[in-house]
């Protein structure tokens, strides 16, 4: 029994159980003595309470009770402070896929990819309206002369002319040695002045020994030279120490194809003729391809132009280049007479046409084809005359001394 008290007492907590167990406790000690010292008599009456006394010391802790009822729930406490982060946890399954949104805003226009291959070329459409017409072109430069014409029907004769003067005397032949020179008469004289009244009536200018005065001393022999070199004829062998000296000018004796190793060829050609003839100087020819001309190439030269004969072509080079020749270029480097056509390539003014010199001077080729100028002709046909011919057939060259 003391036990269980003792017990209770000590596992007890709470300070009012401690309070009132000490106090019984005091009063049973106090009954306990007064019985021990009084014996089983009657009792007493009560004494007067006797002062209270001090108070006494905490008991020991009683002995714990039963657990009592839940109490009410208090009030929340504060929030206590965030805890770190667990972590992650596994990837759940994939939920289902929520219903489509509203369409949002068009967003702004990125930036520009790079080009893509070319496509394959489409079919070609339907052929559009035609066009309104373009402005005239300029004038194009004149071609060359074209090939002449079929002869047309001969004519009505017409009536009879009235008689011509009677012509010049044919050919003087070889002259003897000449004897000192007398007097003119008579007859000599009109001689003279019938050739003077000649170069008149053909609109040739008259020589320098037509006289003035009918008095006045003549040569003959020089008139006759001078209407050779004047008509454009070889003179005889009497009027050689009269031809006149200057530029060499004459047409190849050999024929050539297109190919002739190019313009620097052409020139070693005319060279070529030239020493082996025993003639003096540079000699090029009168040619022209795609970088070379003899506008550029040549000299112009201030002198005379005349042929291996003394016969003069040209008074210089601005003569040679007008368009119209003082006699044709129809002597070799010999002297002998040259027919038939030349290379040229070259208009009269010494510039080149464009494209047509057999490649240059290379070729054979029948299909290819070189500007040509015909041999005996003065005016411009000289040099361009007219027509082409093809690569593979033969013509002479013009070579001139620079």
């Amino acid at each position: 029994m003391g036990r269980i008290i003792l017990s209770i007492f000590l596992n007890s907590h709470d300070n009012s159980v401690q309070k009132k167990f000490k106090s019984a406790c005091y009063i049973f000690i106090c009954f306990l003595f007064v019985s021990l010292s009084t014996g089983c008599g009657s009792g007493g009456g009560a004494g007067t309470p006797g002062a209270a006394g001090e108070k006494g010391e905490q008991g020991l802790e009683g002995v714990r009770g039963s657990l009592g009822a839940q109490g009410l729930q208090g009030e929340q406490g504060l929030q206590g402070d965030q805890g770190l982060q667990g972590t992650q946890g596994t990837q759940g399954d994939q939920g289902l896929q929520g219903t489509a949104g509203a369409q949002g805003d068009q967003g702004l226009q990125g930036i520009q990819g790079t080009q893509g291959d070319q496509g394959v070329q489409g079919t070609a459409g339907a052929q559009g309206d035609q066009g309104l017409q373009g402005t005239q072109g300029t004038q194009g430069d004149q071609g060359l002369q074209g090939t002449a014409g079929a002869q047309g029907d001969q004519g009505l004769q017409g009536d009879q002319g009235l008689q011509g003067d009677q012509g010049l005397q044919g050919t003087q032949g070889t002259a003897g040695a000449q004897g000192e020179q007398g007097p003119p008469g008579a007859d000599e004289y009109d001689r003279i002045t019938a050739l003077c009244d000649l170069y008149v009536l053909t609109n040739v200018t008259p020589p320098d020994f037509c006289p003035a005065n009918p008095e006045d001393e003549y040569d003959p022999f020089a008139a006759l030279c001078e209407l050779y070199v004047q008509t454009g004829n070889a003179p005889p062998e009497f009027c050689a120490p009269s031809a006149e000296t200057g530029k060499v000018v004459f047409s190849s004796s050999s024929t050539y194809t297109g190919n002739l190793g190019g313009a620097a060829g052409a020139d070693a050609i005319c060279q070529s003729l030239a020493d082996n003839a025993g003639l003096v100087g540079t000699f090029k020819a009168w040619i022209s391809d795609d970088t070379s001309k003899p506008e550029a190439t040549f000299s112009h030269s201030t002198d005379l132009y005349v042929l291996t004969t003394g016969v003069r072509v040209a008074d210089n080079w601005s003569d040679l280049t007008d368009g119209t020749l003082i006699n044709t270029i129809n002597k070799d480097e010999t002297g002998a007479n040259s027919e038939g056509w030349a290379w040229t390539n070259t208009n009269i003014f010494g510039d080149a046409y464009s494209g047509m010199n057999c490649s240059n001077w290379t070729s054979t080729n029948s299909a290819d084809t070189g500007v040509k100028g015909e041999i005996g002709q003065i005016n411009g046909l000289w040099t361009a005359g007219g027509n082409t011919a093809t690569c593979d057939t033969q013509g002479h060259l013009y070579c001139f001394e620079q």
